[in-house]
């Protein structure tokens, strides 16, 4: 999997409703797309 993929995954996942003590688990996706996309700046694109 490219690290564009998945990135485009997780960030579809944060798009669901999370209840109020969701938060935490959608600012840990947010995190996880920022490292992903912070790697692909740096070259590393990952495996098909």
């Amino acid at each position: 999997m490219t690290l564009e993929k998945a990135i485009v995954i997780l960030t579809d996942a944060t798009h669901f409703h999370f209840p109020a003590d969701g938060l935490d688990f959608r600012d840990a996706l947010n995190l996880g797309i920022e490292a992903l996309q912070e790697k692909l700046r740096n070259g590393n694109g990952g495996t098909p």
